[in-house]
């Protein structure tokens, strides 16, 4: 999941996400974490392409999360 984007950027991109997943669900999940700042998910004709970004206050956070999360199980998929 979680890998940092250009280097020290406070955005992780959060890929394999569940068919389903939305920003709402993103949000519910690492708000807990960190101060969360925006949620993205990819989509194409409203279809979501399985993978999203979420962007923190704190880069600390994000990296953190970027070590911690990846392979975590998230709506039935290992989030990558």
């Amino acid at each position: 999941m979680v890998s940092s984007l250009a280097g020290r950027a406070r955005t992780i991109f959060a890929g394999d996400l569940s068919y389903f997943c939305s920003e709402d669900d993103l949000f519910r999940f690492f708000a807990p974490l960190g101060r969360v700042l925006n949620v993205s998910i990819a989509r194409k004709n409203e279809a979501s392409l399985m993978y999203g970004f979420v962007e923190f206050e704190s880069l600390e956070t994000a990296e953190k999360i970027a070590q911690e999360y990846n392979g975590y199980l998230f709506m039935g998929r290992h989030i990558r």
